[in-house]
């Protein structure tokens, strides 16, 4: 272990890179204390006891306890995720977007480009909803017009700069930001929900067994969620050589279970999030989607979860773009056809284990919500599964398969170079 963590340092690149990613998220989490601008701090300190409850809750996990702290960073990376559903909605139905995205790395620009003004957008409106609706009153302590301009402005130059860091992340960093940002405030709220359940469980008589079952059956789900994420269909291709027919060379093209990876939860978080905020607003005595362990509740969130699998899985992977690649360089899936006959197997293919994956994904999901009433606390169930663990397991996979990747580069050029000088 010790060996791997040693030779991980030595590579300056992949270095550089961990220490970037620190460094950037030493930067958000510092923001994410820093509070709004005229507010009263004695009101500001009885208020932050109270926590928020439901969907609200899940969300104040999401953004680090910034919602909670009423930093300039409450809005945390969601304006950014509302603008990336927004865009990929209109490359499926607007035309203009449609023929941007298959323009290649300049079309790829180009919807960055525009998904960093529909975030600005959206960030206004948000933070709008949030200084109008979530904010108390009680602890703003100069209320009038030029707060709420200001505020605005600072939530909305805060998701700006979240967003820009979160690109720099991904740039020279480790790994996605997006999921880097999420996770690191999810990972902060851990030891608290630990020494919470620890705490609600000390007085009874049989501590120790309750919290080591606890323990297991959360090693149990994590390393479940482990296996299921890098379950692969290989789906055999044979490419005929120059020399011959005879000489065939096969390959295999690895399709995930889980193409997808976390956006889909991500996304169908948000849609509940809005869905929430309405339902307020519509009925402010009741409202039923703020329960995040009702049934109804549940079962939209699991309906959205397998309706945007298979909608990112579209988005991301292309039938028939994987079929013309093949026939272009002379391969050919056995007793396949090329062509036609190819893109529709792979698409049959594609849809079973999306559908096993979307369910794997909605299962995973729902779990803290049956959790939670074998008395465990309403924090700590929130590990056990759902969205938190979903995102930090699949942010170390992919952080785990990146520092693979500087390790066969950076042994392969110490090769060549020992070979050279022999």
């Amino acid at each position: 272990m010790f060996n791997i963590i040693s030779n991980l340092w030595n590579i300056i690149e992949l270095r550089n890179r961990i220490l970037n990613t620190i460094y950037y998220i030493s930067i958000y989490r510092l923001g994410s204390y820093i509070v709004l601008p005229g507010m009263d701090p004695l009101l500001y300190k009885s208020q932050n006891t109270n926590s928020y409850i439901g969907i609200f809750n899940m969300i104040n996990m999401f953004v680090g306890d910034a919602l909670e702290h009423f930093s300039i960073f409450s809005l945390g990376i969601m304006p950014y995720i509302s603008a990336s559903i927004l865009m990929q909605l209109m490359t499926f139905f607007v035309p203009f977007f449609k023929k941007i995205q298959r323009d290649g790395i300049y079309g790829y620009n180009q919807i960055n480009q525009w998904i960093r003004i529909i975030t600005l957008v959206m960030s206004i409106i948000q933070g709008i909803i949030f200084i109008k609706f979530q904010m108390p009153s009680a602890i703003i302590a100069e209320k009038g017009t030029c707060f709420i301009l200001y505020s605005i402005i600072l939530l909305s130059s805060g998701t700006m700069f979240i967003m820009w860091l979160s690109e720099k992340i991904t740039l020279k960093g480790i790994g996605n930001g997006i999921s880097i940002i999420i996770m690191t405030g999810i990972i902060i709220k851990f030891p608290y929900a630990l020494f919470y359940e620890i705490k609600s469980k000390i007085a009874s008589y049989y501590f120790f067994p309750i919290i080591l079952f606890e323990l297991i059956l959360f090693t149990l789900i994590m390393f479940f969620i482990i296996t299921i994420t890098q379950i692969t269909r290989k789906i055999p291709v044979e490419y005929v050589s120059n020399i011959g027919y005879n000489n065939l060379s096969k390959n295999y093209i690895p399709l995930k279970i889980n193409s997808s990876g976390i956006m889909p939860i991500i996304f169908a978080q948000f849609i509940m999030f809005c869905i929430s905020l309405i339902s307020g607003f519509l009925n402010q005595n009741r409202n039923v989607f703020d329960n995040y362990n009702s049934i109804l509740y549940n079962v939209m969130f699991s309906v959205l979860i397998i309706l945007f699998s298979y909608c990112y899985t579209i988005f991301i992977i292309n039938p028939n773009n994987i079929s013309e690649n093949i026939k272009k360089n002379g391969g050919y899936i056995p007793n396949i056809n090329p062509g036609i006959e190819t893109s529709i197997y792979i698409d049959t293919i594609l849809k079973k284990i999306t559908l096993i994956g979307s369910l794997f994904l909605a299962t995973i999901a729902i779990i803290p919500s049956f959790i939670i009433n074998f008395n465990i606390t309403n924090i700590f169930a929130q590990f056990y599964g759902g969205t938190s663990l979903i995102i930090i397991i699949s942010s170390i996979l992919e952080i785990i398969e990146q520092s693979k990747s500087y390790l066969i580069v950076h042994y392969y050029n110490n090769l060549i170079y020992k070979t050279n000088k022999i």
